[in-house]
C-alpha cells in the first residue's frame, strides 16, 4: 500500500514540486478538512456522505474521515482558539480600533447581530476582524443590544481602545450608542469625551434621503419595473422585444434589468438601464395589446430627471462602500458633490423633481448638524485636502457666519486630538 501511495504522490507532480520530506499527518489532514467545511459553509454532515468518504480514501487511504460530531467539536475548538488569539493581539496592542454593526432578521424571523473591528496594523495594512456574530435574543432594544456590545468589547479588551463606532441610523441604534458611550466616557476611554464616537453610515444616510425621491417617482418606478418583467416573463415576449430592439436601432450591450426592491442602488439601475430602449417599449405598446405598463411620455421624462439626480448618490455610495481602502476621509469630498446637484436641481421646472430635492435637503441638513465633526475630521488628515477644503466648501452648507464656527469647532477637536494622542503615546513609552 505504501509502494502504491508514493506512486500517487509522484502523480501529482514533478518530483521537485512535491516535498521529498512529506510526511502523512492525520491531525494536519482533519484540520483541512475542517478549514474546507468552515470557508465553504458545507454542513458538517459531509464527513458521513460515503461519496465524500471514498473521494478523500481515493486521495489517502490512511486517512480515517472523522465523524460529523467530530468535525463539529474541531470546528469549536478551532474557532476557540483563533478568539484567543484575536483577544491576546488587542490586549498587546496600542493602537485606537473603530468598530461597526449590524442586524438583520432571517427568513425564519430570528435577529442577528454582527460586530466587524476595524483597525490598521503596525505595518500599516487595513485589517477587519469579525469579533461578534450572533442571534439576537428578543426584544432587540437598545438596553440589550448595549449589554451585548459591551460585553463583547470587554471580552476583546477593547475599552480604551475604541475611536469610532459606525451604525445605521436606526433609533434603537442611536439610543444604544448613548449607553455604551456614557459608560466608556465616566471610564475616560474615548478621545473627546466621546464627542466623534458615534459615527452614522454613509450609504445608509444616502439610502434614506434617496428613499424619498423614489417615493415621488413611485408610478413611473413600477410601469419601467412591470415593463421589463412584462418582456422577460415569456421566451416569446423577449424575443419578440428583441426583434422590436433591432427594428427601432437600439444598439446597446447591456438589457434592462429588474430591481432588487430593497436595495435602492438597483432600483436607480432599473430606470437608467431602461431608458436606453425608450424607443421600443413604446413601439412595443403600440403592437402588443396585453402590454399596458408603457410609461408615459411626461415619465420617461421624469424617469431621465430623477436618474440624472440620483447618479451621485450611487457613485459615492459605491465608493464609500469599498473595504480594501480607507473611506472616512471621502465621504465629505462626495457629499459636497450630491450638495451641489441639489442646489442645481433645486431649481427645477419639474415640481416634482424639485419637491424630492426639497425633502432630501431637509434631510441632508439634519444628519449633517449631528454628524459634520466626524465627517470633516478625516479630511484634515488627507494631504490632497487638508482645511483649505473645508474652509472652501463648508459655506456650501450654511451661512458664512456658521461656516467659521463650525471650522473653529474643528480646529478645537483636531487640537485636541492631538493633545490626546500625544500624551497616550508619552505614556506608552514611559
Amino acid at each position: 500500500m505504501k509502494i502504491a501511495m508514493n506512486e500517487m504522490i509522484y502523480k501529482l507532480g514533478p518530483p521537485e514540486v512535491v516535498d521529498p520530506n512529506w510526511k502523512f499527518d492525520a491531525k494536519v489532514s482533519q484540520f483541512e478538512l475542517v478549514k474546507l467545511i468552515v470557508v465553504n459553509e458545507l454542513p458538517f454532515s459531509l464527513a458521513k456522505y460515503k461519496p465524500f468518504r471514498d473521494f478523500a480514501a481515493s486521495l489517502n487511504p490512511w486517512f480515517k474521515v472523522p465523524s460529523r460530531t467530530t468535525v463539529k467539536n474541531d470546528c469549536m475548538e478551532n474557532f476557540k482558539r483563533n478568539r484567543l488569539k484575536v483577544q491576546q493581539y488587542f490586549e498587546k496592542s496600542t493602537s485606537r480600533v473603530s468598530l461597526t454593526a449590524d442586524m438583520w432578521t432571517s427568513n425564519q424571523k430570528l435577529g442577528y447581530l454582527c460586530i466587524t473591528c476595524h483597525l490598521i496594523d503596525s505595518d500599516w495594512q487595513i485589517k477587519k476582524i469579525v469579533i461578534r456574530f450572533f442571534m439576537m435574543q428578543t426584544p432587540h432594544n437598545a438596553m440589550n443590544m448595549y449589554g451585548v456590545i459591551l460585553k463583547t468589547i470587554q471580552e476583546f479588551n477593547l475599552e480604551d481602545k475604541l475611536f469610532g463606532f459606525t451604525l445605521d441610523n436606526a433609533p434603537v441604534n442611536t439610543a444604544m450608542i448613548n449607553h455604551l458611550r456614557e459608560n466608556l466616557v465616566k471610564k475616560g476611554c474615548l478621545l473627546l469625551k466621546g464627542k466623534l464616537f458615534h459615527c452614522r453610515c454613509a450609504p445608509h444616510v444616502f439610502n434614506l434621503m434617496v428613499q424619498d425621491a423614489l417615493l415621488a417617482m413611485k408610478s413611473v418606478v413600477n410601469n419601467i419595473r412591470e415593463s421589463i418583467q412584462f418582456v422577460k416573463s415569456l421566451q416569446s415576449r423577449g424575443q419578440q422585444f428583441q426583434e422590436i430592439i433591432n427594428q427601432v436601432g437600439c444598439c446597446f450591450v447591456r438589457q434592462p434589468s429588474v430591481d432588487v426592491q430593497t436595495r435602492w442602488n438597483s432600483t436607480y439601475l432599473m430606470p437608467e438601464s431602461a431608458i436606453p430602449f425608450r424607443s421600443a417599449f413604446d413601439a412595443l405598446g403600440q403592437q402588443d395589446k396585453e402590454y399596458e405598463f408603457c410609461p408615459t411620455p411626461i415619465e420617461w421624462k421624469m424617469a431621465e430627471s430623477a436618474c440624472k439626480l440620483l447618479k451621485g448618490f450611487y457613485t459615492a455610495t459605491k465608493l464609500l462602500s469599498g473595504s480594501k481602502y480607507p473611506t472616512s476621509h471621502l465621504y465629505f469630498p462626495q457629499l459636497c458633490k450630491i450638495k451641489k446637484i441639489l442646489n442645481r436641481e433645486s431649481s427645477s421646472k419639474n415640481t416634482i423633481i424639485a419637491h424630492m430635492v426639497q425633502q432630501m435637503e431637509i434631510k441632508l441638513e439634519k444628519y449633517w448638524k449631528e454628524s459634520y465633526k466626524s465627517i470633516c475630521v478625516p479630511v484634515v488628515f488627507d494631504p490632497r485636502f487638508k482645511f483649505d477644503l473645508l474652509e472652501y466648501m463648508l459655506k456650501d452648507f450654511g451661512s458664512e457666519i456658521e461656516a467659521n464656527k463650525w471650522m473653529l469647532k474643528l480646529k478645537k477637536a483636531i487640537q485636541k486630538l492631538f493633545d490626546q494622542y500625544s500624551l497616550e503615546i508619552l505614556v506608552h513609552h514611559q
